[in-house]
């Protein structure tokens, strides 16, 4: 017999042996609470119910039994009436900070978010009061508080709050991993990735070795520039998560950027095995698909994936673009058409309808859906990139330069820089670079400006 076998058996000896003293005594109390508290610890709530209600109407001060009635009460699904019982332990004595946080809990699961973060704070200082007479006690319950405040204000839409509250969780515990390495994706998140490395650093140290960990370090190599590096951590992510196949879509994509084609699809090609109509697996096939020639096979993986989900961007944007790279303007319109009226909500939708009405020189419709695309997605650098191709067509270099300047080129679609090729003649070939030439020497005025020139040529 192993030793959670051991534990097992004592608890149903100890709860068999309560059992009889209630049956000879059930003016019992503390034989009432200690076989409502035994039945809980066995996973049995419903079976808790009765004795711990029991124990309660003759202690009603006995607040042990009463948080383990409150305890058992949500156990067994009956989360108002847990409410209703911590509610009266805290009117009772509003320094219990066990019963506070059990209500910051059942308000967070009702989704009533000031109600929980209310109850939570007061444990935070609770817990600061008794900090010199039950340390070690004090800090695990903050540190589980503040665990559950980040979650909520996360969950509300508030990450700034959630990131206060995990830099208090590692203020009381240093070593804390999934603090540290929720706090090391909202670094990645922001760009801040000194920020982001110092926390993976300070992860690593505590023993991380969990996939969010890998994963978010992974993030960091990526945006670094260290394809491989990001490749190797999203890979031990994947081991340590196997069902998480987004962990392996990541290392291809790291692979492909790093040169590695084959082993980028070797990646992908094991996700679609496991999940064949996984639409991550099937976009990054179709696109390999697509570059190597097979455009019937690009356009069938796209097609079914949109098929299947309709509100797959990619799957929709894959073929518009690759249909402008070969200069088939109609069919791309065709398609971006059908897709800004199933979607008229979508910023992709109206980008792709903006390009292919660029492609054919429908200007006027064109600004139309360039104005829609802003309207819905004004931060985003592919639109920036239509700003700029709008300018070309209509020759204002000036303008069509400074929104260059503000979009990383490597960034771009196919179909975008093909697009972008093709308006250019050498005129405006000469312009664009006489303009991107001069602010470059002024960063401030287009932070990627210097990134365009060899690409529109030296001379």
């Amino acid at each position: 017999m192993d030793e959670a076998d051991e534990r097992r058996k004592k608890l149903e000896d100890a709860i068999e042996r309560l059992r009889g003293i209630v049956a000879r005594n059930p003016a019992d109390q503390a034989a009432q609470r200690m076989l409502g508290a035994a039945l809980l610890e066995s996973g049995r709530a419903p079976e808790a119910l009765e004795p711990l209600r029991e124990a309660v109407r003759r202690a009603p001060r006995d607040e042990l039994a009463a948080y383990l009635l409150g305890v058992a009460q949500a156990d067994a699904g009956r989360i108002d009436e847990a409410i209703s019982t911590w509610r009266a332990i805290v009117r009772r004595d509003a320094s219990h900070a066990g019963a506070h946080f059990m209500l910051g809990r059942a308000y967070a699961g009702k989704r009533m978010w000031d109600a929980a973060l209310h109850h939570l704070r007061r444990v935070v200082e609770i817990d600061r009061r008794d900090a010199r007479r039950r340390p070690d006690e004090a800090r695990r319950s903050t540190v589980a508080a503040l665990e559950l405040v980040a979650e909520i204000e996360f969950a509300r839409g508030r990450p700034d709050e959630a990131e206060k509250a995990w830099e208090e969780v590692v203020a009381h515990e240093a070593g804390h991993v999934p603090a540290l390495v929720n706090l090391m994706a909202q670094a990645v998140a922001r760009g801040e990735l000194d920020r982001a490395e110092a926390y993976a650093e300070k992860a690593r140290a505590a023993g991380a070795d969990t996939p969010a960990y890998h994963y978010n370090r992974g993030q960091i190599e990526l945006r670094r520039g260290r394809y491989l590096d990001a490749a190797e951590s999203f890979r031990r992510a994947a081991a340590r998560d196997p069902k998480q196949l987004s962990y392996r879509i990541n290392a291809g994509d790291a692979l492909r950027r790093a040169g590695r084609t084959e082993e980028a699809e070797a990646e992908w090609r094991e996700v679609e095995r496991l999940d064949p109509d996984h639409p991550d697996a099937n976009h990054n096939l179709a696109v390999l698909a697509a570059e190597a020639g097979r455009v019937e096979e690009a356009l069938a993986r796209w097609d079914s994936v949109r098929m299947r989900i309709p509100r797959f961007a990619p799957a929709w944007a894959g073929p518009i673009q690759l249909l402008i790279a070969r200069g088939d303007d109609e069919g791309a319109l065709a398609r971006a058409e059908r897709w800004v009226k199933e979607q008229p909500e979508a910023a992709a939708a109206w980008h792709a309808l903006a390009l292919a009405r660029i492609a054919l020189r429908h200007m006027p419709k064109a600004a139309e859906a360039v104005q829609r695309t802003q309207a819905l997605a004004p931060r985003d650098l592919h639109t920036r990139f239509l700003v700029a191709l709008a300018n070309l067509v209509d020759r204002r270099w000036e303008e069509a330069g400074r929104a260059l300047a503000e979009v990383p080129p490597e960034a771009l679609w196919p179909g975008e820089l093909a697009l972008l090729t093709r308006l250019l003649d050498d005129e405006g070939r000469r312009s664009l670079r006489s303009r991107l030439g001069e602010a470059a020497d002024r960063p401030e005025d287009g932070r990627y400006a210097a990134r365009w020139r060899p690409l529109l040529g030296e001379g």
